[in-house]
Protein backbone atom coordinates (compact mmCIF):
# COMPACT_ATOMS: atom_id res chain seq x y z
CA UNK A 1 0.00 0.00 0.00
CA UNK A 2 2.69 2.48 0.88
CA UNK A 3 0.58 4.63 3.20
CA UNK A 4 3.52 4.71 5.63
CA UNK A 5 6.47 6.61 4.12
CA UNK A 6 9.29 4.37 2.93
CA UNK A 7 11.94 6.18 4.97
CA UNK A 8 10.16 5.14 8.18
CA UNK A 9 10.54 1.46 7.32
CA UNK A 10 14.35 1.43 7.30
CA UNK A 11 16.84 1.81 10.10
CA UNK A 12 18.69 5.11 9.93
CA UNK A 13 21.29 6.84 12.00
CA UNK A 14 19.88 8.96 14.81
CA UNK A 15 20.07 12.58 13.61
CA UNK A 16 21.82 15.26 15.57
CA UNK A 17 19.01 17.73 16.21
CA UNK A 18 21.49 20.45 17.06
CA UNK A 19 22.67 20.33 13.47
CA UNK A 20 20.69 22.84 11.43
CA UNK A 21 20.50 20.70 8.28
CA UNK A 22 19.56 17.43 10.01
CA UNK A 23 17.08 19.18 12.28
CA UNK A 24 15.40 20.64 9.21
CA UNK A 25 15.09 17.20 7.66
CA UNK A 26 13.75 15.75 10.91
CA UNK A 27 11.03 18.38 10.97
CA UNK A 28 10.27 17.57 7.34
CA UNK A 29 9.71 13.96 8.40
CA UNK A 30 7.32 15.12 11.10
CA UNK A 31 5.47 17.22 8.54
CA UNK A 32 5.09 14.36 6.08
CA UNK A 33 4.10 12.04 8.90
CA UNK A 34 1.47 14.46 10.16
CA UNK A 35 0.32 14.93 6.59
CA UNK A 36 -0.92 11.35 6.56
CA UNK A 37 -2.04 10.82 10.12
CA UNK A 38 -2.89 14.08 11.88
CA UNK A 39 -6.33 14.07 13.41
CA UNK A 40 -7.44 17.59 14.32
CA UNK A 41 -10.03 17.56 17.07
CA UNK A 42 -10.26 19.90 20.03
CA UNK A 43 -12.07 22.72 21.78
CA UNK A 44 -11.16 25.70 23.91
CA UNK A 45 -13.53 24.91 26.79
CA UNK A 46 -14.38 21.22 26.50
CA UNK A 47 -17.72 20.01 27.76
CA UNK A 48 -18.27 16.30 28.03
CA UNK A 49 -21.25 14.87 26.23
CA UNK A 50 -23.24 12.44 28.34
CA UNK A 51 -25.08 9.76 26.40
CA UNK A 52 -27.14 6.82 27.41
CA UNK A 53 -25.06 3.66 27.20
CA UNK A 54 -26.22 1.63 24.22
CA UNK A 55 -25.89 -2.15 24.54
CA UNK A 56 -23.68 -3.74 21.93
CA UNK A 57 -25.72 -5.55 19.33
CA UNK A 58 -23.86 -8.66 18.22
CA UNK A 59 -25.86 -8.70 15.01
CA UNK A 60 -25.10 -5.12 13.95
CA UNK A 61 -24.24 -5.20 10.25
CA UNK A 62 -21.41 -3.23 8.59
CA UNK A 63 -24.01 -1.27 6.61
CA UNK A 64 -25.77 -0.12 9.78
CA UNK A 65 -22.47 0.74 11.48
CA UNK A 66 -21.30 2.82 8.52
CA UNK A 67 -24.61 4.69 8.48
CA UNK A 68 -24.22 5.51 12.17
CA UNK A 69 -20.61 6.59 11.57
CA UNK A 70 -21.86 8.93 8.86
CA UNK A 71 -24.50 10.42 11.16
CA UNK A 72 -21.88 11.18 13.81
CA UNK A 73 -18.99 12.30 11.62
CA UNK A 74 -17.53 15.81 11.75
CA UNK A 75 -19.51 18.14 9.49
CA UNK A 76 -17.81 21.33 8.33
CA UNK A 77 -16.90 23.54 5.39
CA UNK A 78 -13.92 25.27 7.03
CA UNK A 79 -11.78 24.07 9.93
CA UNK A 80 -8.84 25.66 11.76
CA UNK A 81 -6.98 24.47 14.86
CA UNK A 82 -3.78 24.76 16.87
CA UNK A 83 -1.86 21.85 18.36
CA UNK A 84 1.27 20.87 20.25
CA UNK A 85 2.96 17.54 19.69
CA UNK A 86 5.45 15.26 21.37
CA UNK A 87 7.24 12.95 18.94
CA UNK A 88 9.66 10.06 19.23
CA UNK A 89 11.22 8.61 16.07
CA UNK A 90 13.63 5.74 16.63
CA UNK A 91 14.27 6.94 20.24
CA UNK A 92 14.89 10.52 19.06
CA UNK A 93 12.59 12.87 20.98
CA UNK A 94 11.30 16.28 19.91
CA UNK A 95 8.41 18.67 20.53
CA UNK A 96 6.82 21.28 18.28
CA UNK A 97 3.68 23.36 17.77
CA UNK A 98 1.50 23.90 14.76
CA UNK A 99 -1.62 25.20 13.09
CA UNK A 100 -3.81 23.52 10.52
CA UNK A 101 -6.55 24.94 8.27
CA UNK A 102 -8.88 23.10 5.89
CA UNK A 103 -11.32 24.08 3.20
CA UNK A 104 -13.33 20.93 2.70
CA UNK A 105 -12.47 18.92 -0.43
CA UNK A 106 -10.22 21.75 -1.62
CA UNK A 107 -7.24 22.83 0.53
CA UNK A 108 -5.20 21.71 3.53
CA UNK A 109 -2.71 24.16 5.08
CA UNK A 110 -0.21 23.29 7.81
CA UNK A 111 2.36 25.39 9.70
CA UNK A 112 4.93 23.85 12.08
CA UNK A 113 6.86 25.97 14.59
CA UNK A 114 9.69 25.46 17.08
CA UNK A 115 10.17 27.96 19.92
CA UNK A 116 7.50 30.22 18.37
CA UNK A 117 9.38 30.39 15.07
CA UNK A 118 7.83 28.84 11.96
CA UNK A 119 10.15 26.31 10.36
CA UNK A 120 7.88 24.64 7.79
CA UNK A 121 4.73 25.57 5.90
CA UNK A 122 2.77 23.15 3.75
CA UNK A 123 -0.20 23.50 1.42
CA UNK A 124 -2.11 20.71 -0.32
CA UNK A 125 -4.71 20.75 -3.03
CA UNK A 126 -6.42 17.81 -4.71
CA UNK A 127 -3.49 17.44 -7.10
CA UNK A 128 -0.47 19.28 -5.71
CA UNK A 129 1.93 19.38 -2.77
CA UNK A 130 3.77 22.58 -1.73
CA UNK A 131 6.31 22.96 1.07
CA UNK A 132 8.43 25.86 2.38
CA UNK A 133 11.49 25.06 4.50
CA UNK A 134 12.40 28.26 6.35
CA UNK A 135 15.51 26.81 7.99
CA UNK A 136 17.22 26.02 4.72
CA UNK A 137 15.41 28.79 2.78
CA UNK A 138 14.15 26.33 0.18
CA UNK A 139 10.78 25.34 -1.26
CA UNK A 140 9.25 22.41 -3.07
CA UNK A 141 6.31 22.24 -5.48
CA UNK A 142 5.12 19.15 -7.31
CA UNK A 143 2.19 16.93 -8.16
CA UNK A 144 0.84 14.46 -5.62
CA UNK A 145 1.65 11.56 -7.92
CA UNK A 146 5.35 12.48 -8.01
CA UNK A 147 5.42 12.78 -4.22
CA UNK A 148 3.96 9.28 -3.87
CA UNK A 149 6.49 7.84 -6.30
CA UNK A 150 9.44 9.45 -4.50
CA UNK A 151 8.36 8.38 -1.00
CA UNK A 152 6.78 5.04 -1.93
CA UNK A 153 3.39 6.13 -0.59
CA UNK A 154 -0.16 6.04 -1.89
CA UNK A 155 -1.60 9.16 -0.31
CA UNK A 156 -4.30 11.33 -1.79
CA UNK A 157 -6.17 14.41 -0.64
CA UNK A 158 -9.28 12.43 0.34
CA UNK A 159 -7.36 10.06 2.64
CA UNK A 160 -5.56 12.92 4.37
CA UNK A 161 -8.67 15.02 4.84
CA UNK A 162 -10.62 12.09 6.30
CA UNK A 163 -7.89 11.32 8.82
CA UNK A 164 -7.50 14.96 9.82
CA UNK A 165 -11.18 15.41 10.67
CA UNK A 166 -11.65 11.93 12.13
CA UNK A 167 -14.13 10.66 9.57
CA UNK A 168 -14.11 7.48 7.57
CA UNK A 169 -12.79 7.78 4.01
CA UNK A 170 -15.87 8.76 2.04
CA UNK A 171 -14.60 7.87 -1.43
CA UNK A 172 -13.49 4.30 -0.68
CA UNK A 173 -15.37 1.01 -0.74
CA UNK A 174 -17.37 0.19 2.38
CA UNK A 175 -19.37 -2.85 1.33
CA UNK A 176 -16.43 -5.24 1.78
CA UNK A 177 -16.15 -4.84 5.57
CA UNK A 178 -17.05 -7.45 8.13
CA UNK A 179 -18.36 -6.48 11.57
CA UNK A 180 -17.55 -8.04 14.94
CA UNK A 181 -17.15 -7.15 18.61
CA UNK A 182 -13.71 -6.64 20.12
CA UNK A 183 -12.83 -5.25 23.55
CA UNK A 184 -16.41 -4.02 24.07
CA UNK A 185 -16.31 -2.06 20.83
CA UNK A 186 -17.63 -2.59 17.33
CA UNK A 187 -14.92 -3.60 14.90
CA UNK A 188 -14.99 -3.24 11.13
CA UNK A 189 -12.36 -5.21 9.20
CA UNK A 190 -11.37 -5.56 5.57
CA UNK A 191 -8.42 -7.33 3.89
CA UNK A 192 -8.40 -4.91 0.95
CA UNK A 193 -10.12 -1.57 0.53
CA UNK A 194 -9.93 0.35 -2.74
CA UNK A 195 -11.05 3.72 -4.03
CA UNK A 196 -14.40 3.85 -5.78
CA UNK A 197 -13.94 3.77 -9.54
CA UNK A 198 -15.87 6.99 -10.17
CA UNK A 199 -13.37 8.87 -7.99
CA UNK A 200 -10.24 7.37 -9.55
CA UNK A 201 -8.32 10.01 -11.49
CA UNK A 202 -5.40 7.95 -12.77
CA UNK A 203 -3.98 4.45 -12.94
CA UNK A 204 -1.86 4.91 -9.80
CA UNK A 205 -4.97 5.39 -7.67
CA UNK A 206 -6.34 2.04 -8.79
CA UNK A 207 -3.40 0.43 -6.99
CA UNK A 208 -4.40 1.78 -3.55
CA UNK A 209 -5.42 -1.18 -1.39
CA UNK A 210 -5.81 -0.64 2.34
CA UNK A 211 -5.81 -3.42 4.91
CA UNK A 212 -7.88 -1.69 7.56
CA UNK A 213 -9.49 -2.24 10.97
CA UNK A 214 -11.74 0.34 12.61
CA UNK A 215 -12.89 0.22 16.24
CA UNK A 216 -16.07 2.16 17.04
CA UNK A 217 -17.39 3.33 20.40
CA UNK A 218 -20.89 1.82 20.76
CA UNK A 219 -22.05 4.79 22.87
CA UNK A 220 -21.44 7.52 20.28
CA UNK A 221 -20.29 5.70 17.09
CA UNK A 222 -17.06 7.67 16.88
CA UNK A 223 -13.86 5.98 15.72
CA UNK A 224 -11.62 5.31 18.72
CA UNK A 225 -8.91 3.32 16.95
CA UNK A 226 -7.91 2.97 13.33
CA UNK A 227 -5.34 0.47 12.08
CA UNK A 228 -3.95 0.57 8.54
CA UNK A 229 -1.21 -1.61 7.12
CA UNK A 230 0.39 -2.23 3.77
CA UNK A 231 -1.03 -5.14 1.88
CA UNK A 232 2.45 -6.21 0.74
CA UNK A 233 4.30 -5.48 3.97
CA UNK A 234 2.90 -6.81 7.24
CA UNK A 235 5.86 -5.35 9.15
CA UNK A 236 4.60 -1.78 8.71
CA UNK A 237 1.41 -0.69 10.42
CA UNK A 238 -0.14 2.64 11.39
CA UNK A 239 -2.35 2.73 14.49
CA UNK A 240 -4.19 5.90 15.50
CA UNK A 241 -5.91 6.05 18.91
CA UNK A 242 -8.37 8.78 19.90
CA UNK A 243 -9.28 9.75 23.48
CA UNK A 244 -10.68 12.53 25.69
CA UNK A 245 -13.83 13.15 23.67
CA UNK A 246 -15.39 16.56 24.23
CA UNK A 247 -18.18 18.61 22.71
CA UNK A 248 -17.97 21.63 20.44
CA UNK A 249 -21.00 23.08 18.68
CA UNK A 250 -23.00 19.89 19.22
CA UNK A 251 -20.28 17.71 17.71
CA UNK A 252 -17.97 15.28 19.45
CA UNK A 253 -14.15 15.38 19.22
CA UNK A 254 -11.15 13.61 20.74
CA UNK A 255 -8.58 16.27 21.60
CA UNK A 256 -5.77 13.84 22.48
CA UNK A 257 -4.60 11.63 19.64
CA UNK A 258 -1.82 9.07 19.59
CA UNK A 259 -0.17 8.05 16.31
CA UNK A 260 2.00 4.94 16.27
CA UNK A 261 3.92 3.43 13.37
CA UNK A 262 5.07 -0.11 13.96
CA UNK A 263 8.06 -0.71 11.72
CA UNK A 264 11.81 -1.25 11.85
CA UNK A 265 12.06 2.43 12.77
CA UNK A 266 9.33 2.95 15.42
CA UNK A 267 7.44 6.23 15.49
CA UNK A 268 5.12 7.56 18.17
CA UNK A 269 3.47 10.99 18.20
CA UNK A 270 0.99 12.33 20.73
CA UNK A 271 -0.91 15.45 19.66
CA UNK A 272 -2.92 17.71 21.95
CA UNK A 273 -5.18 20.37 20.47
CA UNK A 274 -5.76 23.65 22.23
CA UNK A 275 -8.53 25.13 20.13
CA UNK A 276 -10.57 24.46 17.03
CA UNK A 277 -12.91 26.59 14.97
CA UNK A 278 -15.49 25.26 12.56
CA UNK A 279 -16.98 27.13 9.59
CA UNK A 280 -15.14 30.39 10.14
CA UNK A 281 -13.68 31.42 6.80
CA UNK A 282 -9.91 31.61 6.92
CA UNK A 283 -6.97 32.36 4.65
CA UNK A 284 -4.35 29.93 3.34
CA UNK A 285 -1.24 32.15 2.85
CA UNK A 286 1.60 30.60 0.90
CA UNK A 287 4.10 33.12 -0.42
CA UNK A 288 7.59 31.99 -1.42
CA UNK A 289 10.32 34.59 -0.69
CA UNK A 290 12.33 35.60 -3.74
CA UNK A 291 15.64 34.48 -2.17
CA UNK A 292 14.42 30.91 -1.50
CA UNK A 293 15.74 28.16 -3.77
CA UNK A 294 13.78 25.34 -5.35
CA UNK A 295 14.67 21.98 -3.83
CA UNK A 296 14.32 18.66 -5.64
CA UNK A 297 12.05 16.07 -4.11
CA UNK A 298 14.95 13.65 -3.53
CA UNK A 299 16.49 16.12 -1.08
CA UNK A 300 13.44 15.82 1.17
CA UNK A 301 14.07 12.15 1.78
CA UNK A 302 15.54 11.20 5.11
CA UNK A 303 18.62 9.30 4.01
CA UNK A 304 21.04 7.29 6.09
Amino acid sequence: MGIIPNYLSKKSKTPNCMNKYNYSHLLTIYTLFFLSIILITSCTAPKKIVRDIIPIDKHETPEVLFNKLKQNELKFQFLSASFNADAVIDNNHNTFNGNVRIKKDSLIWLSISKMAIEVLRLKLSQDSFMLINRINKTYFLDAFDNLNIAFNTNLDFDIIQALIVGNDMSFYEKDIFKSSIDDNMYKLSTPGREKLKKYVKNENERQKVLVQNIWINPDNFKIVRNSIKEIKNNNRKLIVTYSKFNALENQLFPYTVSFNIQSETPVNIVANYTRIRIDEKTSFPFSIPSNYKFEKIDNFKYNE
